[in-house]
């Protein structure tokens, strides 16, 4: 895969500043679930996240 990007819902900068830098330097991993949807399969993705059984978070791939 190639460079991620962290996104989430939080709207304070401070916060997703030291949440990049734990991910960055400290070695903390973020639980991904092992499938990639593109985004013709949100819906799919989203159906998923609705049923509870993940086992981590869900990307959504993106042309760039």
């Amino acid at each position: 895969m190639g460079k991620r990007r962290l996104v989430g819902s939080t709207s304070d900068r401070k916060a997703k500043k030291q949440i990049t830098d734990l991910v960055e330097h400290n070695g903390i991993v973020p639980a991904i679930d092992s499938r990639t949807f593109t985004i013709d399969q949100v819906t799919d993705a989203l159906a998923l996240m609705s049923t509870g059984h993940l086992s981590g978070k869900v990307l959504i791939a993106m042309d760039a």
